[in-house]
């Protein structure tokens, strides 16, 4: 394959989920090109231990715990379009006759605030700022002891073209006496991968065959994976989902029952197995 600047480079393709299917037909297949940047963090927080029944002023280690994640939880996320989601949004608001794909081809920023939360969904306006979620708390041994010690994991992602720092400080200084942070995990932008080589013709070819009348499209991911590893190396990446997953289904991504129907999983097999052929069939 070709990479950007016409040499020969090294390819590498990962899973995702970035297609919009409509009951069992694929309107619009995505290949991921380029992602958001992940920032994990654990906050950790220490307080007097001793007994519930008489709780020490401003309530222990918990409390503390909780009012530092609300505060963290509040840090200002406004709307911004990046020139990757800006290309995405345009080209998945084509394949929409919707009000949602009119508000995906206008979008400029800007951005309307209030008309992108009318419209748009909890996935796609993800990519238009950065995102905190608390994931996880731990703290306590017993229902009537104060802990001395707790922690809470916290999963920030900020857009594809931002380094994580300005995020770092501002939750930084969201810390009480007794709180610090941890990062466990912190990236950095890296250039997205083109969609002018063999293997990303490869891929689109593939879908379009087995889903005839579907469009194919560079996509931005709000998630993440190893790609940005091989990108910041200079190796092109792809993400792609072969397999159709319906609106019910979509739900169920990291949560109880995560599924997808049998045909869809039976489907998605075929047209993997299409692709690598394709691509390792080449001259």
């Amino acid at each position: 394959m070709q990479g950007a600047a016409g040499e020969e480079s090294r390819a590498v393709r990962q899973r995702g989920l970035y297609n919009e299917t409509a009951v069992d037909k694929v309107l619009f297949w995505g290949i991921e090109v380029q992602q958001k940047v992940p920032l994990f963090l654990r906050i950790h927080m220490k307080g007097p231990a001793g007994h519930s029944a008489s709780p020490p002023d401003g309530g222990g280690t918990m409390v503390k715990l909780m009012q530092t994640l609300e505060a963290i939880e509040k840090i200002p996320t406004p709307y911004r379009l990046t020139p990757a989601v800006e290309r995405y949004f345009r080209m998945l608001g084509n394949s929409k006759k919707d009000e949602k794909g009119e508000l995906m081809r206008s979008l400029r920023n800007p951005v309307d605030t209030e008309r992108v939360n009318r419209v748009l969904p909890p996935g796609y306006r993800s990519l238009l700022h950065d995102t905190i979620a608390i994931t996880r708390i731990n703290g306590g041994h017993c229902s009537n002891c104060f802990p001395a010690t707790a922690t809470a994991d916290v999963d920030i992602r900020v857009l594809d073209d931002e380094k994580p720092d300005a995020m770092l400080a501002k939750v930084q200084q969201a810390m009480p006496k007794g709180g610090s942070v941890e990062v466990l995990l912190a990236s950095a932008p890296v250039p997205e991968s083109p969609s002018n080589t063999d293997l990303f013709a490869v891929l689109a070819n593939a879908m379009k065959q087995a889903e005839p009348g579907s469009t194919v499209a560079p996509v931005v991911s709000a998630g993440t994976s190893d790609s940005r590893y091989f990108r910041a190396r200079g190796v092109v990446a792809y993400g792609i989902a072969p397999f159709k997953v319906n609106y019910y289904d979509a739900d169920t991504v990291h949560g109880i029952d995560e599924r997808i129907r049998a045909r869809f999983f039976a489907e998605g097999l075929q047209l993997m197995r299409q692709i690598v052929r394709n691509f390792c069939a080449r001259p």
